[in-house]
């Protein structure tokens, strides 16, 4: 494990990581939500105002729910993007541990 420091990081960086983090987060929710289904627990997705059951929340949950999340993700990287430049000013640097390619 490495540690890198960082003082400045990029809007698109950020961006993706965010994106990233977030499409992560909701694959394992829709792998929970898949299994729920294969188990005929009753699961059930609303996508907007269409309510959906049975096959369709296996496609809906493992595909689709990790985009809509990735977006989530991007809108919520726009808005912290001058917080967290905010923080790096005051506090100079982040340091995160992790295996990186330099």
């Amino acid at each position: 494990m490495n540690k890198i420091s960082i003082k400045k990081i990029s809007f698109q960086s950020l961006i993706k990581l965010s994106a990233l983090i977030y499409s992560s987060f909701d694959t394992i929710i829709g792998s929970i939500a898949l299994l729920g289904s294969l188990l005929k627990l009753p699961v059930k997705t609303t996508l907007g105002f269409t309510t959906f059951q049975g096959i369709s929340v296996r496609i809906a949950s493992f595909f689709l729910a990790p985009i809509i999340f990735g977006l989530l993700g991007i809108g919520l990287g726009i808005i912290s993007y001058y917080p967290l430049k905010l923080i790096l000013g005051l506090f100079k640097v982040l340091t995160i541990t992790g295996d990186f390619n330099y």
